[in-house]
């Protein structure tokens, strides 16, 4: 085609050499300033890309455009097989969307609004688990990377603290079912929160109020006995089965990083 622009205009190729500097400069800036924020509102946890929502909303629609791409680039899809009308959809669910709402892409992507912030990432089947503990002893929940070690005391002052534990929960071993459980939730899940003064929630009320992403809800431990949820695993233990002043046997429970 230059032969025939250059019939035009002689000066062609200078032209399009000057605009091509052009282009890449403003480029290189765009790239600079989203690199910059991202530095400070975009964070990655394994494959699961966090962006702040108010980062985003901020942002001219082309430069979301550009941050959605790079976002997309750093999974295991190639940004370019979305085309322009997917990767707008999807700046359109990201401006619009209600908390807890998914938006699935082509090549098995997932775009999800919690709270204050967007997940990008692949989508994954979670499966429920469930595992028998043993008790006094110490169990391994390989699916979770965790330990579980529990142990029976006469009384509270004699039960014995491990430093390197993640969680910790002691409880009335009189109160409990002999069968302990570690495993994810169920529909219809209760519980009485320690601190409400013996009310009962469902946990699924629960996981809302405390704002726990609805993409980890299946992953949260519950220490179960029977169908008994004794403790929310790093967030609230049941309060009637709490360890008090009047236990005869204390049951401590210690969550720990799996060692290998």
């Amino acid at each position: 085609m230059l032969p025939v622009l250059k019939r035009l205009n002689p000066r062609i190729i200078e032209t399009l050499a000057a605009e091509a500097t052009l282009l890449r400069d403003e480029n290189d800036a765009v790239e600079a300033y989203l690199g910059t924020l991202t530095e400070t509102g975009v964070t990655q946890t394994g494959d699961a890309i966090s962006v702040k929502r108010d980062l985003f909303d901020m942002l001219p629609p082309a430069f979301r455009r550009r941050l959605l791409r790079q976002l997309v680039n750093r999974t295991d899809v190639d940004a370019s097989l979305l085309s322009l009308g997917q990767i707008d959809d999807a700046l359109s669910f990201m401006l619009s969307t209600q908390t807890g709402r998914t938006m699935h892409l082509p090549h098995s992507l997932a775009i999800t609004r919690e709270y204050d912030r967007f997940i990008l990432g692949m989508q994954k089947e979670t499966e429920a688990f469930s595992c028998t503990l043993t008790v006094p002893g110490t169990t391994e929940v390989p699916r979770l990377g965790l330990e579980v070690v529990t142990t029976i005391a006469d009384n509270r002052s004699s039960a014995q603290e491990d430093a390197i534990y993640l969680w910790q929960a002691e409880f009335d071993y009189d109160k409990i079912q002999p069968l302990l459980t570690l495993r994810s939730r169920r529909a219809g899940d209760w519980f009485c929160p320690a601190g409400m003064g013996g009310r009962s929630k469902k946990l699924q009320d629960y996981f809302v109020d405390e704002k726990v992403p609805r993409r980890k809800r299946d992953t949260v431990p519950l220490l179960c006995a029977g169908e008994h949820v004794l403790w929310v695993v790093g967030l609230r233990t049941d309060e009637r089965f709490l360890a008090g002043s009047g236990t005869k046997k204390v049951l401590v429970v210690q969550v720990k990083q799996l060692s290998r």
